[in-house]
C-alpha cells in the first residue's frame, strides 16, 4: 500500500467501527491519538498541536482576522489538503541519498532498538521524508485552487481571486513555465521556520503578508535575497478588474485598453487608407470641377 497510513489498522483512525462489515463513509478525528508512541514524551502520537496551530490560521472559523465566519463547511478540514496519497519524496537525487543514509542510520539506531519493529525502524523514513517535503510546488499550488478560485467562496468571505492575480504576475508565471524554484503558495504566506499549517491574513501582525513583514518574506535566501525590504511594498494579489478594491490599477487599465484599442484602429485605417491608394491611384471621392477655358 503506498498511503502514509498503510502501517494502521482501520479501527485507529475509524474509531466508529464497531461491528463488520461497517457503516460507510465513517468520519475520521485526525486529533485522535494514534498508532505510534512518541519516544520524546513517551505517549501515543497525536495530530492535536496540528489542529490547536490551524485555529490561530486564516483557515479557521475560530480565527479572529477572519472577515465573514460564514459556514463552516467554507473552511476546510485534514482531508481537504491531505488525500491520504503516497507519500512521495519530491527531489529524485534525494530519493536515491534516502537508501544510503538510511542505512548508515540505522546501523546506529540498532545498537539499541534491536527489534525490527521499533519506532525508529518503522518510523525514520517518514521522518526523513517530512524534512524534504511531500508534495511539490506544482501540486501545493493546485491544492490552493480547489477552494481559492471558487467565486462564491470568495465573494463570501470578501477575498480577491488570488489565483487569478497570482497566475498573471511573474511567481505564477513560472510555475506555468516549470520552473523547479517557482514560489508556491506556501513560501510567501508562512514565516520562515513555521508549519505549512500556520498561513494567517496580512492584517494579522503575526502573518508573513503583513505589511510590516512582507519585505522579509521577499528577502529571504531562496527568494531575493539581493533585494531590500522595499521589495514587500509591490502589490502581488491585484485584481486590476475589480473597480472597488483597487480603482487605480481599473482606471490605468481602462485608460491603456481605450488608448491600444483606438491606435490601434487608427493605424490600420491609415493603412488601409494607403492600400486603396496604392491599388487605385486615380480613384478619389470628391473630384474637383473642371474649370472653363475662357478662350
Amino acid at each position: 500500500m503506498g498511503s502514509v497510513h498503510a502501517d494502521l489498522q482501520c479501527s485507529e483512525c475509524h474509531t466508529g467501527i464497531s461491528k463488520v462489515p461497517h457503516e460507510r463513509n465513517l468520519e475520521v478525528n485526525c486529533t485522535n491519538q494514534c498508532h505510534m508512541d512518541e519516544p520524546a514524551v513517551g505517549r501515543k502520537y497525536s495530530h492535536k498541536n496540528i489542529e490547536e496551530t490551524i485555529k490561530d490560521s486564516a483557515h479557521s472559523p475560530l480565527y479572529k482576522y477572519v472577515r465573514a465566519k460564514g459556514d463552516a463547511s467554507d473552511f476546510p478540514t485534514c482531508v481537504s489538503c491531505h488525500k491520504n496519497e503516497e507519500n512521495k519524496v519530491v527531489i529524485t537525487s534525494r530519493r536515491n541519498l534516502e537508501h544510503v543514509v538510511m542505512e548508515e542510520a540505522r546501523g546506529k539506531c540498532f545498537d539499541c532498538h534491536t527489534d525490527l519493529n521499533s519506532f525508529v525502524s518503522k518510523n525514520l523514513v517518514h521522518v526523513l521524508r517530512m524534512t524534504e517535503g511531500t508534495y511539490s510546488q506544482k501540486e501545493i499550488m493546485d491544492m490552493c485552487v480547489s477552494c481559492h478560485n471558487d467565486k462564491a467562496l470568495n465573494e463570501r468571505h470578501k477575498m480577491v481571486n488570488a489565483i487569478y492575480s497570482y497566475l498573471e504576475n511573474y511567481h505564477g508565471k513560472t510555475m506555468v513555465l516549470g520552473l523547479p524554484d517557482a514560489p508556491s503558495c506556501i513560501d510567501c504566506h508562512v514565516k520562515l521556520g513555521e508549519s505549512a499549517h500556520s498561513i494567517k491574513s496580512s492584517a494579522d501582525p503575526d502573518s508573513a503578508t503583513n505589511a510590516a513583514n512582507r519585505g522579509l518574506t521577499c528577502v529571504r535566501a531562496d527568494c531575493h535575497p539581493n533585494a531590500s525590504t522595499g521589495l514587500g511594498k509591490s502589490y502581488i494579489h491585484v485584481v486590476p478588474t475589480d473597480r472597488e478594491r483597487f480603482p487605480i490599477q481599473f482606471f490605468l487599465l481602462a485608460f491603456f485598453t481605450v488608448l491600444t484599442v483606438v491606435s490601434f484602429v487608427s493605424l490600420m485605417l491609415v493603412l488601409i487608407l494607403e492600400l486603396i491608394r496604392m491599388i487605385f491611384p486615380n480613384f478619389t471621392i470628391f473630384r474637383k470641377p473642371e474649370e472653363k477655358d475662357e478662350h
